[in-house]
């Protein structure tokens, strides 16, 4: 009797000992490596806007710019047409197209220019880009230039004072248009901001001489004159004072043709003031 006692006694503590809760382990913390890896963003590459011209333009420096600090000297006479659009005009320096290499006139693509007959240097359009000369002057209020030049058949010739970088907020481009109808094309940062008749009795033709002389005055006025070699009588004339977003600013002459098999020719490019 007392070992059956025994025995259930035994049998009642072994029940509630099983009968009790079970220790509950904490719940694994699952980590999401996705989430935890950084997110690869590329860095944004900013588009360039178009330059508005068909030649890509090459980024101006300071080492390949000087002042035209001309010596006024008083044996050059300006043509006559020169002083009846800038009274008072005096021919202050004869530049060659030829001589004085990068220091004088900035070729991007030598290939595209060469010397010309008569003294004239020829500047041949490229596929695809055109081609561009830059004179590495700069000009200000009271001075201006004159040259001559012809064009053969079909080409667009472009000639340019210009301020800034193309594309830029503070660009400004005034851009002499010389084909079969010549017209002058404003561009402001990297918009066109007007187009300009020309007014006169001269309708510019292929493999003809004319003369071109223009000039920037005080509060942004610009004054252009186009005439025939060979006839002055026939001419375009035009003048506008820009304002005060023209004004104030140094300029930088270019002259461009546009495609391929396009040939402009100059010469006699001189410096004047006013």
């Amino acid at each position: 009797m007392r070992c059956k006692m025994a025995f259930l006694l035994l049998l009642f503590v072994l029940l509630a000992a099983c009968g009790q809760p079970g220790r509950v382990l904490p719940a694994a913390t699952l980590v999401d490596t996705q989430a935890a890896l950084p997110t690869l963003t590329p860095t944004p590459t900013a588009t360039p806007s178009p330059t508005p011209l068909a030649t890509q333009r090459p980024t101006v420096t300071a080492t390949n710019m000087v002042s035209p600090s001309p010596t006024v000297t008083a044996t050059l006479a300006p043509p006559p047409d020169l002083l009846a659009t800038f009274p008072g005009a005096r021919l202050v320096r004869r530049v060659s197209f030829n001589k004085g290499g990068q220091s004088i006139w900035y070729l991007p693509d030598p290939k595209s220019g060469s010397d010309g007959p008569d003294g004239s240097y020829e500047l041949v359009g490229q596929d695809g880009t055109g081609s561009y000369l830059r004179r590495n002057a700069q000009y200000t209020a009271g001075q201006g230039l004159v040259f001559d030049f012809k064009f053969n058949q079909g080409a667009v010739c472009q000639f340019n004072l210009e301020n800034g970088q193309p594309a830029t907020y503070d660009f400004r481009q005034f851009s002499v248009v010389s084909c079969a109808s010549s017209y002058i094309s404003l561009t402001s940062g990297a918009t066109r901001v007007g187009l300009r008749y020309i007014g006169g009795n001269l309708a510019l033709q292929p493999d003809t001489w004319y003369s071109l002389a223009l000039g920037v005055a005080e509060g942004g006025e610009f004054t252009l004159r186009v005439w025939d070699k060979a006839d002055p009588r026939r001419y375009l004339q035009y003048q506008e004072k820009l304002g005060v977003k023209w004004n104030s600013l140094t300029w930088r002459f270019s002259a461009q043709v546009d495609g391929a098999g396009q040939v402009l020719e100059m010469k006699e490019y001189g410096e004047f003031v006013y």
